[in-house]
């Protein structure tokens, strides 16, 4: 579709409502032409998208989700100044997908969907590229690009464990619930049952799996009811199951 057939009123919708950058406003209406779409959007009165989303600040709901994403499978990946924060999950649940790409409006960009070697189909997007999520590469990642748990828990609110929880969390049997925490340290996972302790009362062991080899950590039975006050206020529909509900 020839640029001069897209009304102002639909391109403002698209970019500013709807949120879509220049380059996804270009493939949505198979337009070539980069530069005369930001030319447009100029004489609208629009900065660059990338110029408006750097005097956005991150507000505290999409920190806190942000902090749970990144206990859970999310990443923040560093370019050559700045960051931007990618998340993958399976398209059997791309409504969990559209729930984080939503939550984080306006740095989220266009969600794609690809299949892995196995066959199965993920959706996935990221944010645009920002200073703002240079804190949380900080927060996550040494030097060398090492995943770690932070030491401040503070943002481990009770959004950011459901998030989590629906991240890597499940439903084992017995009204206990683990979260996959394999990839974490055991002074790491130590900490992480010292906080849901202490700050939620929740209580939890570490376990082995994997012949002695990973431990996750596993809420007990006596605590899914406290568990269940927590993180239902905020668990999507889809995922209630993982506290048995």
């Amino acid at each position: 579709m020839p640029l001069s057939k897209i009304s102002n009123q639909d391109l403002l919708e698209e970019y500013s409502v709807n949120h879509l950058s220049v380059s996804e406003i270009m493939r949505k209406y198979g337009y070539a032409d980069h530069t005369a779409i930001s030319t447009r959007l100029t004489k609208l009165g629009l900065p660059s998208k990338r110029h408006h989303q750097m005097n956005i600040e991150i507000t505290q709901r999409q920190r806190e989700l942000l902090f749970g994403s990144l206990l859970g499978d999310a990443t923040v990946r560093k370019n050559t100044r700045n960051c931007y924060f990618k998340f993958s999950h399976s398209s059997k649940q791309s409504f969990y997908v559209n729930w984080k790409h939503s939550e984080l409006l306006p740095f989220s960009r266009h969600i794609n969907t690809y299949t892995m070697k196995d066959g199965v189909e993920h959706s996935e997007f990221i944010t645009s590229t920002l200073p703002q999520f240079n804190e949380f590469r900080g927060m996550f990642y040494s030097d060398l690009g090492v995943k770690f748990v932070p030491e401040d828990l503070s943002l481990l609110t009770p959004l950011a464990l459901s998030v989590w929880l629906m991240d890597d969390g499940g439903h084992i049997g017995d009204n206990r619930v683990s979260f996959a925490t394999c990839s974490f340290t055991e002074l790491e996972n130590e900490m992480l049952s010292d906080y849901l302790l202490y700050h939620y009362n929740l209580l939890n062991s570490l376990c082995w799996i994997g012949g002695h080899k990973y431990r996750v950590l596993v809420i007990s039975a006596k605590s899914i009811h406290n568990l269940r006050e927590i993180v239902l206020p905020h668990l999507l529909d889809g995922f209630r199951y993982k506290v048995n509900c």
